[in-house]
């Protein structure tokens, strides 16, 4: 008897696509899983993975995407053509046709769909015998008045000071009337996605602070309940899935040099010297001039520790910069990328800007974390908050460290023994509850998977 088949539609985004492969695993015991990305290098991680794939671009409706597809399919944007596109709903249209041809050659019967790209909802809620689910790769979404936000501490920004309001002019009057025009096309927009979708109750639709979310509809997430600040918050459709771990896991786009050098690392550990490992994700494109003056303050503040070698994963602009400028240091390596759960379950302690997908892999193989949020647009200082609140680790400020500052906060993820301990604690609950079996028994009784 043939499998089913089970389509995976995830954000374009790695840290996104890497957690979901656990889900697709578990899954792929009932479903042939199948997967549908946004860009050709995701195409290459899924499968390396061991998972079909095809990519369908990147531009979803009901995001205000318009005006970047008008960009690169004409060369240039006009107030006219924009608004067109919104009130036309012209990527609806686009996305649709896509959609039309996906289902007739998969013949999918289940879409798992990332949260962050839930308006493809309004398409996929039309084929008639298609259950859809949501996976969220991050902690709830949803606000909890009881719980600090996710702004809480975050730096403050010098703000100008008022000033005495300027006489209406007539360019400011027609700059103000477009974007009033161009409000009303996308509630325009708004309205006939909902109609399209066949969507009852305006209920239904709940807007949170980073995307949109339909009620009643599954949503797994693939972060452990414990992580949150308390339990027992999550709505009737929420599912928490642990840490989500997938043994044999295949990154791609690796530093070659990585593993030229790995061995040689092993070897200083084997004689007795800590990895510090300190990664800041994607986050960074560029040489950007904080980054690079943060790890020359970490480079500094580690020479006041004994038997330590650091093990940096920034991007290779940045270590272009560095090495032009100098930089040069025996205790510490530099890589663009590389295969994180390996470096990590040798390591003492790891610093990090707080994504949900290094947290995860930093409780699982029990490393303290030091946790330096960037954006605080999304759950980066949210994550550093609970990490610092369930003793996992604790958090610092990027913008405003010093090698003083470094210094004792590594002393103290270091030497102080309660954070591994509590760590240690965190993932023995989580085996459990989370085991492989269990977290089978949760998907066939909820999702009739």
């Amino acid at each position: 008897m043939s499998k089913k088949t089970a389509l995976f539609i995830p954000s374009p985004i790695r840290s996104h696509v890497l957690p979901s492969f656990y889900l697709a695993e578990l899954l792929s015991e009932e479903y042939d899983i199948v997967y549908a990305v946004g860009n050709h290098i995701l195409e290459e991680l899924c499968i390396e993975n061991g998972f079909k794939c095809f990519t369908i671009g990147g531009f979803k409706i009901g995001l205000g995407m318009e005006e970047r597809y008008i960009r690169e399919k004409y060369g240039k944007t006009s107030f006219t053509r924009l608004f067109m596109a919104y009130f036309s709903n012209e990527l609806y249209s686009l996305r649709k046709d896509i959609y039309d041809r996906i289902v007739q050659d998969w013949k999918p019967d289940l879409v798992i769909l990332d949260v962050f790209t839930s308006t493809e909802f309004f398409i996929l809620n039309q084929y008639s015998g298609l259950k859809i689910a949501f996976f969220n790769p991050m902690p709830s979404i949803y606000n909890v008045d009881e719980d600090p936000t996710v702004l809480a501490n975050a730096p403050i920004e010098n703000k100008p000071k008022s000033s005495k309001i300027s006489k209406t002019n007539l360019l400011s009057w027609f700059t103000g009337a477009r974007k009033y025009i161009m409000r009303l096309a996308g509630n325009f927009q708004y309205d006939d996605l909902i109609k399209k979708s066949g969507i009852a109750g305006s209920d239904t639709l709940i807007r949170s602070k980073f995307t949109l979310l339909f009620k009643d509809i599954p949503e797994i997430i693939l972060v452990p309940e414990e992580f949150e600040f308390r339990l027992g918050g999550a709505k009737h459709y929420q599912f928490y899935l642990g840490l989500c771990q997938r043994e044999g896991r295949v990154d791609t786009e690796l530093d070659a040099l990585f593993s030229e050098a790995w061995p040689d690392i092993l070897k200083r550990k084997d004689n007795g010297e800590r990895i510090i490992y300190c990664s800041f994700g994607t986050f960074f494109e560029g040489a950007d001039r904080s980054l690079l003056n943060f790890v020359k303050l970490l480079s500094i503040a580690l020479k006041g520790f004994e038997n330590t070698h650091l093990v940096c994963s920034v991007n290779k602009y940045v270590i272009g910069a560095l090495k032009s400028e100098g930089f040069d240091s025996d205790r510490v390596s530099l890589f663009s990328r590389v295969p994180q759960p390996t470096v990590l379950q040798n390591a003492t302690a790891f610093i990090t800007h707080g994504g949900m997908g290094g947290i995860k892999e930093s409780i699982f193989y029990q490393v303290p974390m030091l946790v330096f949020p960037l954006d605080f647009s999304y759950d980066q200082n949210d994550n550093a908050l609970k990490v610092e609140y369930h003793q996992l680790g604790i958090r610092g400020v990027f913008q405003y460290e010093r090698v003083d500052g470094i210094k004792k906060k590594l002393k103290e993820i270091l030497e102080n023994k309660t954070y591994r301990e509590s760590l240690r604690k965190f993932k023995a609950v989580t085996d459990i509850r989370y085991s492989r079996e269990n977290v089978r028994h949760l998907l066939k009784e909820n999702f009739s998977i």
